[in-house]
């Protein structure tokens, strides 16, 4: 039995390192980033924010750089932005304010992180 339990309590662990959507959690000095393992119609990205002051930006989308929405996060909340993304397109998070480097979101990758981890 409890084997079992600790068997069913691992696919939790598991699922943070991938995901349905893109999830970006934004740090005072990175933004973390998991994605999911593939292209999927209906994506969605989810900000997180852990700093300490609001955020605004937006996303862009394809070659084009279409804007696909704009948000504003406030200091421990997050927001959730439909992609609308064709297949093979990728999607790009512009923070605004604070200023930031841009954040490519990739499908397929491990997490990563913007700038990379030291």
């Amino acid at each position: 039995m409890i084997l079992l339990s600790l068997l069913l309590g691992l696919p939790p662990a598991f699922a943070q390192q991938s995901s349905e959507s893109f999830v970006v959690t934004a740090h005072d000095d990175h933004f973390r980033v998991v994605g999911p393992v593939g292209w999927k119609q209906g994506t969605s990205m989810t900000l997180q924010n852990k700093t300490l002051v609001t955020m605004y930006g937006e996303v862009q989308a394809g070659s084009e750089r279409r804007k696909v929405g704009s948000f504003s996060v406030k200091p421990g909340e997050y927001v959730s932005i439909d992609l609308k993304l064709a297949k093979g397109e990728e999607a790009v998070l512009i923070p605004m304010s604070p200023a930031f480097q841009e954040v490519l979101l990739q499908f397929g990758r491990r997490p990563y992180e913007i700038p990379p981890q030291r």
